[in-house]
């Protein structure tokens, strides 16, 4: 009878280590499609800005999940600057719609980028992350 239990307890464990096998290599392995970007570099509508101004750009994308990322956005010129990480507000669908972020008053007048992080983790093993830009603009005192 003990045996029987044993062998019972035994399979279970298995099977269940089986299917957590599975499950965590799909995890792992499973090539996501959770956003695709249709106009990257983005064009940016002011092209020439002053500190404590708002440079927009047009985001043309698709978005394939109900998932919001963590979007953290940098001033690249050589240096790079963090910004902000809030998060996405990427809607499910294709859309094409027109973004903007505020320029720091005390940033130093350059030629600058925008690099755009989103990070999605749409299970808890796994970290997407789509990295895209801005074309170059200009900021002048």
């Amino acid at each position: 009878m003990i045996r029987r239990i044993l062998n019972i307890i035994s399979f279970i464990s298995i099977f269940t280590a089986f299917w957590l096998i599975i499950l965590i290599g799909y995890w792992k392995l499973h090539n996501y499609k959770l956003i695709e970007y249709k106009n990257a570099p983005f064009p940016v509508l002011n092209p020439i800005v002053k500190g404590g101004e708002r440079l927009e750009y047009i985001v043309d994308y698709c978005k394939y999940t109900d998932e919001s990322p963590r979007v953290t956005k940098y001033f690249v010129d050589g240096v790079i600057l963090e910004v902000n990480t809030v998060d996405g507000i990427y809607e499910k669908g294709c859309h094409q719609t027109k973004m903007d972020i505020y320029i720091p008053r005390s940033i130093a007048p350059s030629n600058y980028a925008v690099k755009i992080i989103a990070v999605f983790h749409p299970n808890p093993l796994r970290e997407i992350k789509y990295v895209t830009k801005t074309i170059n603009f200009t900021v002048v005192k």
